[in-house]
């Protein structure tokens, strides 16, 4: 059986893992348009269920016992510091509470883990073609090459272009916010736990990490570019209204080149796979990052994909059980997480309304969904 893995990122390098885990008989090719891996994002929340695949794997996981930041808590609140909630995290602590690492140091520890030989970098797809009379894919490569698969997986994250090509365009949708991330300069001294800070339509969160923390922020704004130049001057008036200590951390970053910038998106779509093709990951499931589920989830899928392919010969009934075992779990989260997201960005009257009730709604409600991804076998 040969298998191409379309993306470099946390979900492709994994399958390649897992695959050869699980001892599944097969010729991997793993693709990756950059030119090489680099230590590339910010920070991640990688919760329990993520933890138990990377032992599953059997990938040594000890870096990120020493460099990941166990979260206590996480508090919402407005700039004048009154609490709308607060969520204890050590409620979970007996399944696993979750760690905050950089994301490039989960992406180091799964790549270093697989053959080398299988990686061909500064390469991407520029056509492909189930064929569903042989069972089989024909792919075109951006060096002129082509070949033919026995299944092709597209890890290649939320702009899939693998998702694009096969699934058709419109399943990637904006949430109508955007986010600007950056690093935080140690000279501010923050809380041990994340602070989300709220007024409407707007949203600062502080993640605490172990040598580097992280401000994120999110506020409504048209799909559309964003000027890198001008990013700074734009973020201090944006979030002005916040004050200390988020004004002073925008102001101590170098430059605007230093800020990422993303409109918010997520994607909608029912399906995984069609005929040989099957997407994980973002690719097929990505929502906002306020959750923090997302890396844990696409670990999983890279488990449950080698596990299915593993138990047979027949890759038309694998897809067809990962499929479902995967709906059966992600469905119930997605909805569960639009819910909080809406939350969390309310804006106008149901800002106001959200800021009545939500001190009286326990925190345990916004763990629910994240307990049962974090409890439940895959």
């Amino acid at each position: 059986m040969r298998i191409l893995i379309i993306g470099g990122g946390i979900a492709g390098p994994m399958l390649a893992r897992q695959l050869r885990k699980h001892n599944v008989q097969c010729e991997i090719t793993l693709i990756e348009q950059a030119p090489e891996f680099k230590n590339i994002g910010y920070g991640i929340a990688l919760w329990a269920n993520g933890r138990r695949i990377l032992k599953e794997a059997g990938i040594d996981d000890t870096s990120i016992d020493q460099e990941g930041y166990e979260v206590p808590w996480e508090v919402f609140e407005t700039p004048q510091h009154r609490l709308l909630n607060q969520v204890l995290l050590s409620h979970v602590k007996a399944l696993g509470v979750p760690v905050f690492i950089p994301r490039a140091l989960l992406h180091r520890t799964i790549v270093s883990q697989i053959d080398q030989n299988i990686v061909h970098l500064n390469t991407k797809p520029v056509a492909i073609q189930n064929n569903v009379a042989n069972k089989t894919v024909n792919v075109e490569f951006s060096n002129g090459t082509r070949s033919e698969y026995d299944l092709v997986v597209g890890a290649d994250g939320i702009h899939s272009w693998t998702r694009e090509n096969i699934f058709g365009p419109g399943y990637l949708k904006n949430y109508g916010w955007s986010i600007w991330v950056m690093w935080i300069d140690s000279k501010f001294k923050l809380s041990k736990g994340a602070v989300g800070i709220s007024v409407p339509g707007k949203l600062a969160t502080l993640f605490p990490l172990r040598e580097r923390s992280m401000l994120s922020l999110t506020a409504l704004k048209k799909p559309g570019p964003d000027n890198v130049e001008q990013r700074k001057e734009s973020l201090l008036e944006t979030f002005k209204e916040f004050g200390e200590p988020i004004t002073g951390i925008i102001e101590s970053v170098p430059s605007g080149q230093e800020i990422l910038y993303n409109d918010c998106m997520y994607v909608q779509l029912n399906h995984w796979y069609k005929n040989r093709i099957v997407l994980i990951g973002d690719a097929q499931h990505a929502l906002s990052p306020a959750m923090g589920m997302g890396a844990s989830l696409a670990l999983e899928d890279a488990c449950v994909l080698a596990d299915e392919l593993s138990k047979t010969g027949d890759i038309d009934g694998a897809l067809a059980n990962f499929s479902q075992r995967r709906n059966l779990r992600l469905e119930p989260y997605k909805k569960a997480a639009h819910r909080i997201e809406s939350v969390m960005m309310a804006s106008g009257f149901m800002n106001q309304l959200r800021n009545i009730f939500l001190p009286f709604i326990p925190g345990s409600y916004f763990l629910k969904p994240l307990e049962r991804l974090v409890s439940e076998e895959i």
